[in-house]
């Protein structure tokens, strides 16, 4: 039986070895991990702690009610997710909604024509087809939905009780009172804000605005908090206008890679920085072509799906978006003076555009470029957050310990 190297010289010769063996044997240096798979190795176990700690959380609540008689469970509040591990740092391009193939461009155009009247099904289906096969790798085909027969099988006044051991009365009161009243959310009933006791001069019910704040976690969930993190703290979230407003109870610590409110924005815009020029060159490269006024906006977007949209439904940004408060609707081109009519005439007008972005995408090199930039302010955000990530992962770690002895106890 071979021994194991004692410490001392012994651990210092077997370092040696490894080492003299990685730079001279088996054709020279091993690769080091680069740091864009350092960091998504960081952003899998984060996913992975996460997805063990909600299960274990999910476990502490079904044996608190369990405890209580409950064990009939409604299979969608406890349905556990399994993380997706991931091979990259980001999901999507921005350039990949505008930059199509050719090939893709002279077939499809931009896709905008598949909903519009006058559009052949069959054509709309083979595209929808088509646009799932490139992103079927996104996303888990295997997903099935629980069955949940056996708690919704459970009469009206079964079911309340439930909620009300699983997160408490206040919580119950205000979100499952519909399980125990046949009328409750019938047309009159006050839905949002406060009635006041007196009814309008037409004798519609008056409601007063009224701050909404969160009911506080109660019953078995609260007992769960309580038990791994301590008392839960409510969060207010102050938007633009007091309707942007609202209120959470908070009680796990957050994942900086979702808890910073500018990470996401400063990615935009390095990825703007970045690609330098990019944008423009591209929208000379058009107007060379004879499509003038596009431009790449904030994000490195590009209105496609706005400006057709308008052409097929005869509709202005007005109409489109209406009275959505606090958005600002993108700068279209102006329509061609001679914009074609008929159905199929526009579509053809759709496929020439898509065209030509595919070209002069081609002719810049768009894509490589921009993925490159994309990948790289990426890799510098994740960086910049990566010794945060890593101490939230500790406390995780020692949340999951603290569950295990709860579950065990």
């Amino acid at each position: 039986m071979m021994r194991k190297a004692s410490r001392g010289a012994g651990a210092l010769g077997v370092a040696a070895a490894l080492a003299l063996t990685a730079a001279c044997g088996f054709g020279g240096d091993e690769p080091t991990q680069s740091d864009e798979d350092r960091l998504v190795d960081m952003v899998n176990e984060s996913a992975r702690l996460d997805a063990e700690l909600s299960a274990a959380e999910h476990r502490i609540i079904v044996n608190c009610l369990e405890e209580q008689g409950h064990t009939v469970h409604d299979a969608y509040t406890m349905e556990q997710w399994e993380p997706q591990e991931m091979d990259s740092l980001t999901y999507e391009y921005p350039h990949e909604s505008f930059i199509l193939s050719k090939e893709d461009a002279a077939e499809y155009g931009f896709g905008a024509w598949a909903d519009a009247e006058g559009s052949d099904p069959e054509e709309s289906q083979a595209y929808y087809e088509h646009q799932e096969e490139q992103y079927e790798d996104e996303y888990d085909e295997n997903y099935e939905e629980p069955d949940n027969s056996e708690f919704e099988a459970l009469d009206p006044q079964e079911q309340y009780d439930w909620w009300v051991a699983y997160y408490g009365e206040e919580k119950a009161a205000e979100w499952d009172a519909y399980l125990l009243d046949e009328n409750y959310g019938e047309e009159g009933m006050p839905e949002d804000g406060v009635a006041t006791e007196e009814p309008g001069a037409d004798g519609a019910i008056v409601l007063e605005d009224e701050e909404y704040v969160e009911p506080k976690p109660g019953g078995c969930e609260l007992e769960m908090i309580e038990g791994l993190y301590g008392e839960p703290e409510l969060v207010e979230h102050e938007g633009e206008s007091a309707e942007e407003s609202w209120t959470e109870w908070s009680y796990r610590p957050e994942n900086p890679e979702y808890g910073s409110e500018t990470m996401w924005e400063d990615i935009q815009l390095a990825y703007l920085d970045k690609i330098g020029d990019l944008p423009y060159d591209f929208s000379d490269c058009l107007a060379e072509r004879g499509h003038e006024g596009w431009e790449i906006g904030e994000g490195g977007y590009v209105p496609t799906w706005e400006y057709f949209y308008q052409i097929y439904w005869d509709e202005s940004q007005e109409d489109m978006y209406g009275d959505m408060e606090g958005y600002e609707a993108p700068e279209l081109p102006p329509l061609p003076d001679d914009l074609p009519s008929s159905y199929e005439d526009k579509k053809a007008y759709e496929i020439e555009v898509a065209i030509a972005f595919a070209e002069c995408g081609e002719e810049l090199d768009y894509a490589t470029k921009s993925t490159e930039a994309y990948d790289q302010v990426h890799i510098d955000a994740y960086t910049a957050i990566e010794e945060d990530v890593f101490a939230w992962q500790e406390e995780m770690r020692d949340a999951i310990e603290k569950a295990q002895e709860m579950i065990g106890s």
